[in-house]
């Protein structure tokens, strides 16, 4: 798991600027009618739906799946996290526990028409995310309000390989005539496994009350959700990708359910559980509507609220300093609102370039003799193994454990940028700009509540510390051939020094010489 924990603000105060936006007309699933639930690449329809087991699809035989995926850092690459359905030309609908943590959109794509997961064709197309919508009442803890819908920068146009599935007003009369499906690349008889080529396998759907007598679920189950299972020993479905039923009297597939949970691989185990589309319609409708939500609706906001710690609103912060215990303070402790952040504006959040940022302080902090400022060098230090480096924080000592109450300190080995960027490391994300610092070996790292530290080495000759880097990212927490990667400042002290002199001038129309970072300045990276 990546720790880098600093939301990324630039992004979030996009979203801000972006909300009052007029969105460009999209067609909604009531104006798809007529173009929906058709599988124009499929010749035979008939001849397919009598299929059942696990296997590999035709391409273009569910045209309406999508593979959502989210950038990952070490590898420079995306990765599929869960399925989808197009149900009109710029919005998908998936589970909202496929989020979880990435509620940032501009940390997705949505790939349309795909077969290989890793080899695109000529039809196959991809989209950034304009914004995600997540069900303002689900809850981890449940599986009700399992919903979200993912809003496109930039429409779709179809194709026999891309096509809109259709959505229900009222519940269909399920019968045997109505072969159900569902679709994906996850492979659960191999946990975290995927297959490269998209699978599908025919279920029968399970009566609510049949599944509610089932261990797992307890008498949990609503009429917002519908049970299904393989009739064979098959084990495919995404999270977040369709259920689909297909109905011959109007010859069309309907999304009838999205994978929440998809437990078993044979029948005797755990079923499938869905979301049921229909119990969501209305609010689905309303948010295919909703012209001004083309960033995040409300309770999308309140999402990004709540999970990237409002970032950008400096109301919401406060700076402590002279701390030891995380929860005690001492009489030399002294707290501070923030007048002001400052960020980089040439921030990348997808390879932390310029990942730096200014808190400008409402309160002067006086010094005294735990409270001191530490030194930025002028220019990039030589680092070299004389020179004792150290990090600092009250983050995690293990990658699953707690967070620390008392400060902790380790000393770390500067590691050569060459040798940070070999294949098996970090396979060359490491920029000139950036430090390496840990231990070949791991065990010796930052962890999840240390972003954003510093990493202070002593300059013998000069007798002071100084902030040569800013904890900014790394992959898991003490793991071998994966140090900490830091900012280093040194090649920022220009833009530290214009900003602050820059933000006095308003303030008080003089521009003290900067020698250190004065009193009432804290700088900090852009994402945590």
């Amino acid at each position: 798991m990546s720790r880098n924990f600093c939301p990324a603000a630039f992004s979030f105060w996009a979203s801000l600027l972006l909300f009052k936006e007029v969105a460009p007309k999209a067609l909604s699933s009531q104006n798809l009618s007529d173009r929906c639930g058709a599988r124009p690449a499929i010749v035979n329809i008939t001849a397919e739906i009598q299929t059942v087991g696990g296997h590999v699809v035709q391409p273009g035989a569910w045209p309406w799946q999508v593979s959502l995926q989210i950038y990952h850092i070490p590898s420079g690459r995306y990765r599929h996290i869960c399925g989808g359905s197009l149900i009109n030309n710029n919005s998908v609908l998936t589970v909202a526990r496929c989020i979880k943590k990435w509620v940032n959109p501009e940390y997705w794509r949505v790939v349309i028409g795909l077969h290989h997961l890793y080899k695109p064709h000529s039809h196959t197309i991809s989209r950034r995310v304009r914004s995600i919508i997540v069900h303002s009442d689900f809850k981890w803890d449940s599986y009700e309000n399992d919903i979200a819908m993912f809003k496109l920068v930039k429409f779709v146009e179809y194709n026999k390989y891309i096509q809109p599935i259709c959505l229900s007003h009222n519940s269909h009369l399920m019968t045997d005539k109505n072969p159900c499906y569902v679709s994906g690349w996850e492979n659960r008889k191999k946990k975290g496994k995927i297959h490269t080529v998209l699978q599908e396998a025919r279920v029968i759907t399970i009566p609510l009350h049949v599944c509610n007598k089932y261990e797992r679920y307890k008498e949990r189950l609503s009429t917002d959700m519908i049970c299904a299972a393989s009739p064979t020993n098959s084990c495919v479905g995404d999270s977040g990708g369709p259920l689909m039923c297909y109905f011959p009297s109007v010859s069309k597939y309907y999304l009838i359910g999205i994978t929440s949970f998809a437990s078993g691989c044979y029948p005797d185990e755990y079923p499938g559980l869905y979301t049921h589309t229909v119990s969501y319609r209305k609010w689905i409708d309303f948010h295919l509507h909703n012209k001004t939500a083309t960033t995040v609706n409300i309770q999308s906001i309140l999402v990004l609220l709540t999970m990237e710690w409002i970032i950008l609103f400096p109301s919401f912060w406060r700076a402590v300093v002279g701390l030891h215990h995380i929860t005690r303070l001492h009489i030399h402790t002294r707290r501070s609102r923030i007048r002001a952040i400052i960020m980089h504006p040439g921030f990348n959040k997808i390879t932390y370039e310029n990942d730096i940022v200014l808190f400008k302080l409402i309160e002067s902090i006086q010094f005294n003799q735990y409270i001191q400022p530490i030194c930025i060098p002028d220019v990039p230090v030589a680092l070299n193994d004389e020179m004792p480096c150290f990090i600092t924080g009250w983050g995690r000592t293990t990658e699953k454990g707690q967070g620390r109450d008392v400060l902790q300190e380790a000393q770390v080995d500067i590691i050569p940028i060459s040798t940070c960027n070999r294949h098996d490391w970090y396979a060359g994300m490491v920029k000139d700009n950036m430090i390496c610092a840990g231990s070949e070996k791991g065990g010796i790292d930052g962890c999840q509540g240390d972003s954003g530290g510093p990493l202070a080495c002593y300059i013998s000759d000069l007798t002071r510390y100084y902030l040569v880097g800013i904890s900014s990212f790394g992959y898991g927490c003490g793991r071998p051939r994966l140090p900490g990667v830091y900012l280093q400042t040194g090649f920022y002290r220009r833009w530290i020094q214009t900003k602050v002199i820059l933000f006095d001038k308003a303030m008080t129309r003089k521009a003290p010489y900067l020698f250190f970072l004065p009193a009432g300045w804290i700088v900090f990276c852009s994402v945590l």
